[in-house]
């Protein structure tokens, strides 16, 4: 009989603002500065839910179960990141389990013969995370990833875009990234053969388009860049300008389709003349998306065109034609193909599918469903396996059940 601990034991750790293993030395430049540049993006954490053992029934083995219990969620975490089972060479990322911890909930004591386990809410920073991840991949690369670059501006005044290859922004971009180590498909020389009008439906038909462009150029990532700059300047009461500037930056698989990262940054600078204060205004806003948009690339780079081979079960859905459309749901997503319904029984449906892309966000375009579909809750996600449970309204509102449980790494 597994007996629950109180609910409201919240354990908090120091704060995680720095990468730990120095994506200034892995990717030879300053890249860890971006977390304390970010505070929304380093603050910013994911809920995963594990349980840990360890041996003996004393006070000190419910601590060295708590920290087991950390670590089975860091490794859960790589494995949604992933889309499958991490082996042994990510195991250094467990060495700095505090980095990464913001906070984690107790959430039961159970013993088990000679063992003590418990369950736990573990509360995760994402951005070092996913920044120690990226450089961990770009260290186990046999060459550097090739990433192509399309920008687009946005003119707020006339609702117009446009197409640019050789601006300011665009040299910011490919001299960060060149710098860092990658492998540029220059973007003066991609836009070869490619209309303005083509590029720009490329650029607003979404990642699907985006990948497709960067496949046929022979690159692994695509980071597309919306530039767009205010309107007209602001008067401000001085009597001076006021000019802002935005950039949105996307890093997408050319192999996959997914969108790995999308990060905006904004910048405003006070001015005589429009021209010398976006001058200053667009660096800023650059420098605020660049280092997460070479994170997302590094990620993006690394997924493969084979796909993981992935096994759906959906309790609660024992109809074919309901099994049918929540294939026809997974087939929405740009990282799934062949998605098919394989069994139908009472009370359960099983379906398989190949996946290139991060699991967590195919388990919320499944937990959001489709109207006339049976809302789904996550039981078990693991990098080949998902199981998800049709719920009712009252399990809605009632708090949740494990979202996922691994075993120890």
């Amino acid at each position: 009989m597994r007996a629950k601990g109180p609910d409201s034991r919240i354990y908090i750790l120091r704060p995680a603002f720095c990468t730990v293993l120095s994506l200034a030395a892995l990717l030879a430049g300053p890249l860890a500065h971006a977390a304390t540049d970010q505070p929304s993006a380093s603050s910013a954490t994911t809920k995963v839910r594990s349980e840990g053992c360890a041996d003996g029934t004393t006070p000190g083995s419910r601590d060295a179960a708590v920290i087991d219990a950390r670590r089975n969620a860091v490794w859960l975490w790589l494995e949604l990141e992933l889309g499958q089972a991490p082996g042994d060479e990510y195991l250094p990322l467990l060495d700095y389990l505090d980095h990464y911890t913001a906070s984690f909930r107790l959430l039961g004591v159970h013993t088990e013969e000679d063992q003590t386990c418990v369950e736990l809410d573990v509360y995760l920073y994402e951005w070092p995370m996913r920044a120690d991840l990226a450089a961990l991949l770009f260290r186990l690369r046999a060459t550097p990833p090739r990433i192509t670059f399309l920008f687009i501006e946005l003119d707020a005044a006339q609702g117009s875009r446009k197409f640019q290859s050789d601006t300011r922004v665009s040299k910011l971009f490919t001299d960060a990234f060149r710098e860092k180590g990658f492998t540029i498909v220059d973007a003066s020389t991609a836009s070869r053969g490619y209309s303005e009008r083509e590029l720009l439906s490329i650029a607003g038909a979404g990642e699907a388009a985006l990948a497709r462009y960067g496949a046929e150029l022979g690159a692994d990532a695509v980071v597309a860049v919306e530039v767009t700059l205010s309107a007209a300047p602001e008067q401000t009461s001085a009597g001076g300008l006021r000019a802002k500037a935005e950039i949105v930056a996307r890093a997408v698989s050319t192999t996959s389709g997914r969108l790995h990262d999308r990060s905006r940054g904004d910048a405003e600078t006070d001015c005589a003349k429009p021209e010398s204060g976006y001058g200053f205004a667009l660096p800023d806003a650059v420098y605020k998306v660049r280092d997460r948009a070479i994170v997302g690339a590094i990620l993006a780079a690394r997924t493969g065109a084979a796909g993981e081979q992935i096994r759906l079960t959906l309790e609660g859905v024992g109809d074919f034609v309901m099994a049918q459309r929540y294939a026809e749901l997974l087939r929405t997503d740009a990282g799934v193909t062949d998605a098919t319904v394989i069994s139908v029984r009472a009370g359960a449906s099983l379906l398989t599918f190949s996946y290139n892309g991060r699991m967590g966000e195919l388990v919320d375009l499944l937990e959001a469903g489709a109207p006339g579909l049976p809302k789904l809750m996550a039981q078990r996600v693991t990098g080949s396996e998902m199981v998800l449970r049709a719920v009712s309204s009252a399990e809605l509102l009632a708090p949740g059940p494990p979202t996922a449980l691994v075993q120890k790494p």
